[in-house]
């Protein structure tokens, strides 16, 4: 049962988004700061810079697909990226976006999705090409969207320090007043980026 209390995980991350990737077990925060990628160790609770995405900062959200490739999106410059293993930055979508909110990956059906303003877009995450039209999100300025593994659950936050969580028929909505950035969801736990460089877990 949620108690509404929170524990930190680690600081002097600046998160903008957090999430989880399945493929290695540990969840990765991007900083709209600093332009890092993070690999954060949750039963260890220490975090590893993995590489600087762009030393200008903006970077809003990080998602993997399905063989655990990062893909990591830019609200200042519109654009989304994946960092290879080695740490270069490979430009998959650039400039066509009002602004790049938020990425998630979609197992389903092998796609990648973008929260633009109002809208969710699927995207070929190798070409960046647009593959259907935009979608009314249920949260007015959605900041971050994140699909699990089994593609049956959604979860969208927003600046207005909303956490939803949806299967398409019920709808679970957290009022949380961090500031939350992005939330994600691993073993029926809400994680949340939020205000004070925090990462935390919703109880």
């Amino acid at each position: 049962m949620a108690t509404g209390h929170w524990e930190p995980l680690v600081d002097n991350v600046y998160a903008s988004n957090v999430k989880y990737n399945p493929h290695d077990g540990y969840l990765y925060a991007i900083s709209w700061l600093t332009g890092k990628l993070w690999r954060i160790d949750m039963k260890h609770y220490t975090k590893v810079e993995v590489a600087t995405v762009d030393p200008e900062g903006g970077l809003d959200s990080v998602t993997f697909d399905s063989k655990g490739r990062i893909f990591v999106s830019n609200f200042a410059k519109s654009t989304i990226a994946e960092v290879l293993p080695s740490g270069e930055v490979r430009i998959v979508r650039k400039g066509t976006f009002c602004h790049v909110l938020g990425t998630a990956w979609d197992p389903t059906a092998e796609t990648a999705l973008a929260v633009d303003s109002f809208s969710v877009v699927t995207l070929d995450p190798q070409t960046g090409q647009r593959l259907s039209s935009a979608i009314r999100t249920p949260l007015m300025v959605p900041t971050s969207i994140f699909m699990p593994p089994s593609g049956k659950r959604i979860v969208v936050s927003s600046y207005r320090g909303i956490v939803e969580v949806t299967d398409g028929s019920n709808v679970d909505n957290y009022f949380v007043n961090l500031f939350p950035g992005s939330a994600a969801e691993f073993k029926g736990s809400i994680y949340v980026s939020a205000k004070f460089a925090k990462v935390v877990r919703l109880l």
